[in-house]
């Protein structure tokens, strides 16, 4: 892979666009205990072969202070230190660019995926929170085909607050909401729930661009549960997310409908 260095704006030029195609760029909401470490996810979704990525992403520092990268089985499975903008971390700002050096495109086998992690340490008081947000600055938010046509990115930013006790627990992958099975969905699908105490719970299911499909209520006592859908007449083929809504904030994943 050529090794690029990414102290400056460097835009992706594309002479056409292709209006048919998304790429969703998306992160996740956690708490996280004081002077406790937390790892965040940067996810991409996409059905497209992809030869360019590229966006910053930005936190308060004043909450959380940067570690260090994780971009083991993230993408692409060659990602290299050049391609990440570092000098900001400090002042809570990272950018991310990466251009395929095989010229075919670059595809993984699921449409969702992991960009890669960051690690941070939570230094803000106790109830601080921070948005996690793409941003244009200093690297705009741009992506390309496999045949070099721009095509649209958007986005959902994620959350982090430093809290001594959470209404979520977490599972094997570090997240309070599991991932649902099977996924693509046909019509059937369960979705895990990882609860460490009893709370009111807000269900729902959205499009990439906030549209609800399927809303409902819950009270889950301490442990694990399970949502069960019935996708048969509610959504049509797509990408969408799945929330879990309590006083304590969102999490989300994404669900996808053949």
């Amino acid at each position: 892979m050529k090794l690029l260095y990414i102290f400056l704006i460097i835009p992706l030029f594309c002479l056409t666009t292709d209006a048919t195609a998304q790429v969703t760029l998306s992160t996740q909401t956690k708490m996280v205990a004081p002077n406790a470490e937390v790892t965040i996810e940067l996810r991409a979704t996409t059905r497209d072969s992809l030869s360019s990525l590229q966006f910053s992403f930005s936190w308060n520092a004043a909450v959380l202070a940067f570690q260090r990268l994780d971009t083991i089985g993230g993408f692409p499975p060659s990602a290299e230190s050049s391609e990440f903008g570092l000098s900001s971390a400090t002042a809570g700002k990272l950018s991310f660019l990466w251009i395929d050096g095989s010229s075919r495109g670059y595809r993984v086998a699921t449409d969702s995926f992991v960009v890669f992690k960051i690690v941070f340490k939570a230094i803000g008081a106790n109830g601080t929170n921070t948005a996690l947000q793409f941003l244009s600055t200093p690297t705009l938010i741009k992506a390309s085909n496999a045949n070099l046509v721009a095509i649209a990115v958007t986005s959902r930013e994620g959350s982090v607050k430093v809290g001594t006790t959470a209404v979520f627990s977490t599972n094997t992958e570090g997240s309070p909401l599991g991932q649902n099975f099977p996924n693509p969905v046909i019509n059937q699908t369960t979705i895990p729930v990882f609860m460490t105490e009893a709370a009111d719970v807000n269900f729902d299911v959205t499009n990439l661009i906030g549209e609800k499909f399927l809303m409902r209520k819950y009270h889950f006592e301490a442990g694990r549960h399970e949502i069960r859908l019935n996708t048969e007449g509610v959504l049509s083929s797509g990408i969408y997310m799945y929330n879990i809504r309590t006083n304590q904030g969102v999490v989300s994943r994404i669900l996808i409908k053949n």
